[in-house]
Order: structure tokens, then sequence, then C-alpha cells
């Protein structure tokens, strides 16, 4: 895909994020964040006969750690634990699709520590 459309995506997913908010009778409640950036994430699920039927984040962060929460939350959305198990690093920063410093890598990847919490 074409690096500036790309980087238009994540501005969108960062200004209108999708499962933005949060699940008030949520299954899981998971927070983390990135005491060097002071990004945060605060991620809410709801699980029905081992599938994610609906999740949430909210927090505190930069365009990445915004846009990652947008788009992952998106991505796992109806899928089984099964598949979300099965979802790994490698998976999810190929739906980034954008290169990354060390320092932006750990702002992209806050959302994901999070879901890996919530799956413990």
């Amino acid at each position: 895909m074409n690096k500036t459309l790309y980087r238009e995506i994540i501005l969108e997913h960062f200004r209108n994020p999708l499962n933005f908010g949060e699940i008030l009778d949520a299954d899981f409640i998971v927070d983390e964040d990135n005491p060097l950036c002071g990004d945060s994430v605060h991620l809410t699920g709801k699980v029905n006969k081992g599938k994610l039927t609906d999740i949430k984040f909210k927090g505190e962060g930069c365009v990445i750690s915004r846009a990652a929460g947008s788009i992952m939350t998106e991505y796992i959305k109806n899928k089984t634990i099964k598949e979300i198990r099965n979802f790994n690093q490698k998976d999810f920063l190929s739906l980034i699709e954008i290169p990354l410093t060390v320092t932006r890598l750990k702002c992209a990847l806050l959302p994901f520590s999070a879901l890996q919490k919530a799956l413990k």
C-alpha cells in the first residue's frame, strides 16, 4: 500500500478511533502503560461462548498508540479466543504497515501488550 495513504489511515484512526470507550459490564479489564513516554491504554471486553463479542479501548497516547488500539480492536472483534491467542506480535505489526523506530514500536505495541494480559 502507498505509504502516504497508509499514514493518512493511521491519522484517521487517531482522530476517529474505532471501538473507543469502555464496556461497563466487561468480562475483562486491563490497564497497560509505557512509563517512558506516558502512553496508557485501558482495554475492556466481552466474551460469549469463546468469542470476543465486543472490545473497547481508551487512554492517553500518541498517534501511533491510539491508532494501533483502533486497528487492533477492529481486527480482533468477533474472533474466537483461539484465533486471538494465535494472533502474534508479527501479525499485529503487519496491520500497522508503516516503519516504526524502536521508540514508536513500544507505542504501537502498548495495546497488543494489554491484549496479552487479557488473554492470561
